[in-house]
């Protein structure tokens, strides 16, 4: 995980001093004296994390943070200020300037590694972002509505409820809130089980020997999996670099000391609930992706990408001794027709219908794809000859029998269907080839030819494969 670390600070000695620290825990370190130097620097060497000095020779900090936050390449890289004095006001007009956080200096090695861990942890996620955003724009998905950001979903888990009320009022939240010291494992079923997700979990972290249940129950908030993408804040008692730590690396997105300034909670559950709200749409987009990748936008059925890999996973799991598989071939009769008489819109709801049918019909382990203009494919796992056989004739019937609507014609439709049958084999002269991939196209041929066979046949049925051994 170690990366590139900037370090802008006037002094050499502190220069030298983190350098030999960061090095040895294996970053890369460049270095500038300066908030210009530190400007050009970044743009050179695009780092990872910003270590900055609380005051620098040739500007504010808050101004070299802002300039930070304006330009386009740097504004996504976290910048960590070191203070040397305790002021809260000068630790939130930081903040407020845009730094990811702000440590006591000189900062606690351990503590300072284990918050890069935090903002490196972090990165990678702004990273993928950027990559799916560059696949969207490629492929042509590049609207985007007005952004409406509700009040975040918080949850707080404080040591009393005085304190649990007090932080939810400082965050003006209706929270899911602790009830005193209610046990761990019911606070995290209560998370876990309410109706969304929290964009928000606030814990306070117990002292002495009670830190390990804290720091325990921080470990399982971040795996959760209602939990695992929310914005995770921890509370310490006191300021415990080990403490402190130790939250980062069992999974806190930030960690304050107790007695901080509300502001600053504020603050920084903004910015967390944010980010879980921009990786949310994130997921989403990445899961509509996926399913626009797999399914036919006319039907809403599997579609060819689909269904091929999924019958050679289902050809390399058989075994000698298992339930064999069916395949229908399934062709609409004198579709053309259809489209020449009615016009392509007619043809569209007839091959929908069709395909709500095929839905309605098959089992919930059965897979229907579309794999081109009115040629559908059917997968019957765990399926006899017989009875494939009986499936396949009820199918024809089913859609004979069936009246289509369709836009613009005042009467129902009848529409019939050809079907070719072939079955994966156990013996009889029909083996398939041992190659997933071979035995998917074996079988695919072999429903094609009997499809031909049902329309050479007069249409309106079922044909088995000659290679099905009986």
């Amino acid at each position: 995980m170690p990366g590139k670390v900037l370090i802008v600070d006037d002094i050499a000695t502190n220069r030298i001093v983190l350098n030999v620290k960061l090095s040895a825990a294996g970053y890369t370190v460049v270095q500038a004296s300066s908030g210009r130097a530190g400007l050009e620097t970044a743009r050179r060497e695009r780092p990872d994390i910003i270590l900055l000095s609380s005051s620098l020779p040739d500007m504010p900090v808050t101004r070299l943070l802002a300039e930070l936050g304006r330009d386009e390449a740097l504004h996504g890289i976290p910048a960590i200020a070191l203070l040397e004095s305790h002021e809260t006001s000068r630790k939130l007009a930081l903040l407020d300037s845009g730094a990811a956080d702000v440590l006591p200096a000189p900062p606690d090695t351990a503590m300072l590694l284990a918050r890069f861990r935090a903002l490196l942890r972090a990165r990678d996620g702004r990273e993928d972002a950027a990559l799916q955003e560059q696949m969207k724009r490629a492929l042509g998905f590049c609207e985007s509505g007005a952004e409406f950001e509700a009040p975040p979903h918080i949850s707080i888990v404080a040591r009393n409820a005085q304190r649990s009320a007090a932080w939810a009022a400082a965050l003006d939240s209706q929270a899911i809130c602790s009830k005193g010291h209610t046990p761990q494992a019911e606070m995290l079923r209560l998370i876990e089980s309410a109706p969304s997700s929290p964009d928000i979990v606030l814990v306070e972290c117990a002292e002495g020997e009670a830190a390990a249940q804290s720091l325990s129950l921080i470990s399982d908030l971040r795996a959760g999996p209602n939990t695992r993408h929310c914005g995770l804040v921890v509370v310490v008692p006191g300021d415990e670099a080990q403490l402190r730590a130790a939250a980062f690396d069992r999974g806190a997105d930030d960690v304050l000391v107790k007695g901080f300034h509300t502001r600053e909670l504020r603050l920084k559950v903004q910015r967390l609930a944010r980010r879980k709200r921009l990786g949310d749409a994130r997921r989403a987009h990445m899961q509509a992706g996926l399913h626009a990748a797999i399914t036919d936008p006319l039907t809403g059925l599997f579609n060819r990408r689909y269904a091929l890999p999924h019958l050679e996973k289902l050809t390399a799991e058989s075994r000698p001794d298992a339930a064999r598989c069916a395949v229908m071939a399934l062709d609409i009769d004198h579709f053309k027709r259809i489209n020449d008489q009615h016009g392509h819109p007619v043809g569209d709801a007839i091959l929908a219908e069709l395909a709500d049918l095929l839905k309605r019909f098959l089992r919930k382990d059965d897979i229907a794809a579309r794999i081109g203009g009115e040629e559908f494919l059917v997968i019957l796992p765990d399926t006899s000859r017989a009875q494939a056989q009986e499936t396949a004739q009820r199918l024809c019937r089913l859609i004979s029998r069936h009246a289509f609507q369709a836009p613009g014609v005042d009467e129902p439709l009848r529409v019939t269907v050809s079907i070719g049958l072939a079955m994966t084999e156990r013996g009889g002269g029909a083996e398939l080839p041992p190659r997933a991939e071979d035995a998917v196209e074996t079988l695919l041929a072999r429903a094609d030819a009997a499809l031909y066979g049902s329309k050479r046949h007069g249409r309106n049925q079922v044909t088995i494969s000659t290679r099905s051994a009986a």
